[in-house]
């Protein structure tokens, strides 16, 4: 039984982040040292630094050889 109320507890806190998961991002965004810890570990994953450097530093490309 006490595991049962475990495991239900567990997926009721689980579907309350999913929902809530945009107001909870946006809260912890509004603190400006929390944002700052935010980026910086968001920044450390390649895939997201790629996208987000080649979306701010975008160069135009030149089909031509040289």
């Amino acid at each position: 039984m006490k595991q049962a109320c475990s495991i239900l507890s567990i997926l009721v806190i689980g579907i309350s982040i999913y929902k809530y998961r945009y107001k909870i991002v946006n809260g912890m965004m509004r603190q400006p040292g929390l944002r700052r810890v935010l980026i910086r570990f968001a920044l450390r994953i390649p895939f997201v630094r790629q996208k987000l450097m080649g979306s701010l530093f975008s160069f135009p490309h030149t089909t031509e050889k040289l």
